[in-house]
């Protein structure tokens, strides 16, 4: 089992918005985000997992109601995401968020704001914010939290971005335990 906890952020404009969250398609919440609220949930996850945040109901122009005005604006914000209470901290800000428009929406917003990079978490439009995570995951956390792409103008032995990378020695490590031909189960060589 892995909890999973998340505070969520709504901001009020005619209504308050509506959030959905899944995890590999199930639906796990789907309320309104009044002010700031916190939802854990303890589920089984796969391998590989997706979790969905959905922002949707958010009116632009339907009827004659608009859900923003120059003083306020519905939209919901993912303050943080824990698993097994371990902040992604430094993942919330590299999110992207995809909106879903409804037909006769503004060709410019549509042409602008289709897909959002960087969204630190907000969900301004109606649309998703997907998040891919493994299990083990604090592994996943690891990894995703601190690996950086390789900076190759950076010394050898003081190149802070190798950090995390272990690809080659594990090609190396297999490559000795096949040259010395360990059984790795018993400790000794193989005859």
């Amino acid at each position: 089992m892995t909890k999973i906890s998340i505070d969520l952020q709504g901001h009020y404009c005619n209504h308050w918005p509506w959030a959905i969250v899944r995890l590999n398609g199930i639906e796990l919440f789907n309320q309104q985000v009044v002010e700031s609220i916190s939802v854990d949930f303890d589920v089984e996850c796969n391998q590989k997992n997706l979790l969905e945040f959905e922002h949707h109901g958010k009116r632009f122009g339907t009827n004659g109601i608009w859900d923003t005005t120059a003083q306020q604006d519905c939209f919901a914000v993912i303050k943080d995401i824990r698993f097994d209470d371990v902040s992604v901290d430094k993942i919330i800000s590299e999110l992207t968020f995809i909106s879903k428009w409804h037909p006769g929406a503004n060709p410019a917003q549509v042409e602008n704001f289709s897909v959002i990079n960087n969204c630190n978490g907000s969900m301004n439009f109606n649309g998703v914010i997907e998040l891919e995570f493994e299990t083990p995951v604090y592994d996943w956390l690891i990894i995703k939290k601190y690996k950086k792409p390789v900076d190759k103008n950076i010394s050898y032995f003081s190149n802070h971005t190798a950090r995390w990378h272990y690809e080659e020695d594990l090609k190396i490590l297999d490559e000795i335990k096949n040259l010395m031909d360990i059984d790795e189960n018993c400790r000794y060589r193989r005859s």
